[in-house]
């Protein structure tokens, strides 16, 4: 739709640049970004309550919820692979001698024997 508006230069010129958009570009270009912008103010409005509500300081560290985790799955059986993730290889050779004592036991993968 074509129209022939009537527009207060120094609020076109004040939208280009809170929209950060070049001084060439057009009232058309301005609106979308501005529709853009209030669209994604929105959404995010709409995920608030759904993440952390307590204060930036109290929200644990990854090393304590990794801790966590640890203790929630101790008493369950591993699989070789998990165990690794686990615990980390300390080394190259700690990783080979694990593969060859799971292949040493029967289990399937490619041991470095």
């Amino acid at each position: 739709m074509r129209a022939s508006l009537n527009i207060d230069d120094d609020l076109l010129n004040e939208a280009k640049e809170i929209t950060g958009l070049p001084t060439t570009a057009t009232v058309e270009d301005i609106l979308r970004r501005l529709v853009t912008n209030e669209r994604q103010r929105q959404a995010l409005n709409e995920l608030e309550g759904m993440g952390w509500d307590g204060p930036h300081h109290s929200r644990p560290t990854f090393e304590t919820l990794a801790s966590e985790f640890r203790a929630l799955t101790a008493d369950r059986h591993h699989t070789p692979s998990e165990t690794l993730m686990r615990e980390g290889a300390r080394n190259g050779d700690d990783l080979r001698h694990r593969r060859q004592c799971h292949h040493q036991m029967g289990g399937s993968g490619s041991g470095n024997s």
